[in-house]
């Protein structure tokens, strides 16, 4: 891509524009406005954490000495560190000739590695963006660029290049001459857009299906695509059939988000499954989606229990007993942790029949043929009968473990 440093308009089309522009043009027309409010949230939060992030350059001046000094090679991460705490472990333990650099807003303070407080960068470049402001764009990209050549990392691993944020550290790293990593975060759609995976160096995806979404959208060569598998601590759980009541959490999605209109949709649906789980005795749970309008539905869903807001995904999945969804990937998550999963496929929304793919056993179009499915689960003395694996070639489980899988792939880049 090269330096865009002159050429102020094709700065913000990067970094910002191509993304929204992208969603507008597959008909999601509240996109620029909420990621513009997104991004103006975010300004407001880092001009508090002004103070916090002094504290942080204290101490990270202090770790950065330390490390810095020593001949060691360094990863940078802008990745949570909770949700990818495998991958960290492996380069700490197994590859001890790596430090790792966590370069984010997340929180981290481990040894061999030292936290970089993004909070002026950020605030620079979403306030520029929001205000048309190119001194404070470019403020901003000079610092990352000074930032990242005082760390000199081997490679950068990010899980998006999407957003502002990713996008400047890639255009930084490319004018530098460091190979970038985006770990695939979620699922994608087959007949969807991909708007994510574009301008890193390398891709590692979930499985060969993923890969081949990418091939036949053309949007990067064979050569940059790796399989990593699940990127996540995958631990199965244990099916509790025992139960007095089975327990059917419906997972939701924020369609409604993009397109006001499904909201009625999300409203029938659930009362609809709230209905059919007292029918045949299930205790029914909806867990929303953080960006639902959770207050709005409980008004619209007065007779629905919701799942706490302080409850997890793992404490989701472990009281839950059968999960309903659209195409959510944590119905994904759910069905790789052994639980029984259904699709239920009743929005005006272009998805995969997750029972073509191997993820769930069952896949619905209508409520009322789910209604029959949960009437035979209801009936049936055996539930074992109802489960099936997902499928390697969609989901493909690191061997002979995540962190050393891991490792072997970037050793193959640097």
């Amino acid at each position: 891509m090269g330096s865009l440093k002159s050429k102020s308009e094709d700065l913000v089309q990067y970094l910002f524009k191509e993304y929204v522009e992208m969603y507008e043009q597959s008909g999601y027309s509240q996109v620029r406005s909420t990621i513009i409010s997104s991004l103006g949230r975010s300004v407001a939060l880092y001009r508090k954490l002004r103070l916090i992030g002094k504290v942080f350059w204290i101490f990270t001046k202090f770790k950065e000495k330390i490390i810095l000094k020593k001949d060691i090679r360094t990863v940078m991460f802008y990745l949570d560190p909770t949700k990818y705490h495998i991958i960290y472990s492996e380069l700490y333990t197994v590859a001890n000739v790596y430090s790792t650099s966590f370069y984010s807003t997340y929180r981290i303070l481990q040894r061999n590695t030292f936290y970089i407080p993004l909070f002026t960068v950020l605030e620079n470049l979403y306030s520029g963006i929001l205000n048309e402001n190119n001194e404070k764009i470019y403020q901003s990209i000079e610092e990352l660029r000074n930032i990242i050549k005082k760390i000199n990392p081997e490679i950068i691993i990010l899980n998006n290049d999407a957003l502002p944020d990713t996008r400047a550290i890639v255009l930084v790293a490319k004018e530098l001459g460091i190979p970038t990593v985006e770990i695939q975060h979620g699922i994608y759609q087959s007949n969807s857009l991909l708007p994510t995976g574009r301008y890193v160096d390398y891709l590692f995806v979930w499985g060969r299906y993923f890969k081949r979404l990418y091939l036949k959208q053309k949007i990067r060569p064979s050569r940059t695509i790796k399989i990593l598998g699940y990127p996540y601590e995958l631990k199965p759980l244990p099916r509790e059939h025992k139960k007095q009541k089975l327990t059917v959490y419906y997972l939701g999605q924020n369609f409604e988000l993009y397109n006001r209109d499904l909201l009625d949709v999300k409203v029938e649906t659930v009362n609809a499954l709230n209905k059919m789980c007292e029918k045949y005795g299930f205790e029914f749970v909806y867990r929303p989606h953080p960006g639902d309008p959770r207050e709005l539905l409980q008004r619209k869903l007065p007779n629905v229990r919701f799942a706490p807001r302080n409850e997890t995904l793992e404490e989701s999945f472990r009281k839950g007993d059968i999960f309903i969804s659209f195409n959510s990937t944590a119905l994904v998550e759910a069905a790789l942790r052994g639980k029984l999963c259904v699709q239920l496929k009743n929005y005006p929304v272009p998805t995969d029949d997750f029972e073509k793919l191997g993820i769930c056993p069952r896949s619905f179009d209508t409520l009322e043929d789910l209604e029959s499915y949960l009437g035979e689960i209801a009936r049936a003395q055996d539930l074992e009968q109802f489960y099936k694996p997902v499928s390697s070639d969609y989901i493909e489980i690191p061997k002979p473990n995540l962190g050393e899988k891991f490792l072997e792939l970037i050793q193959e880049i640097i």
